[in-house]
């Protein structure tokens, strides 16, 4: 289906949007991390949470 196509191409680049936008909040309350080590928590946080044991 045409759609998925469409879907697979702009998914990554909203979650980019969203991880930056986290980030920015984040400055402004304060933080610290860098923005890699930031979104590389974000990302084993999700795994942790919702990854399963393969």
């Amino acid at each position: 289906m045409h759609l998925k196509k469409y879907y697979r191409k702009i998914f990554p680049h909203f979650l980019d949007i969203t991880a930056l936008n986290s980030y920015i909040l984040y400055r402004k309350l304060g933080g610290r991390k860098s923005r890699l080590t930031f979104v590389i928590g974000i990302a084993e946080k999700l795994i942790e949470k919702y990854g399963r044991d393969t």
